[in-house]
């Protein structure tokens, strides 16, 4: 669970990778206002085309790379 990330103000970056973190759990980073940096790389519990879905109503995303590390914009 990610409760509690979104009061983390100063968070840019955010190392999921190799975790049980399911893709649900990414909602509460939708309007995270300094987030620039997502990896879900390898994690089994993330669908990464419905992550992205997901969070593409809040932030905007400029770059997908290869295994699913995004950096929003």
């Amino acid at each position: 669970s990610l409760q509690g990330i979104e009061n983390c103000l100063d968070l840019e970056l955010l190392n999921l990778a190799r975790t049980g973190i399911v893709t649900e759990s990414l909602l509460c980073l939708k309007n995270h206002p300094n987030l620039v940096s997502l990896n879900i790389a390898n994690t089994e519990n993330i669908n990464g085309d419905v992550a992205l879905q997901n969070l593409q109503g809040g932030v905007e995303f400029y770059n997908v790379v290869k295994n699913y590390i995004y950096d929003i914009q």
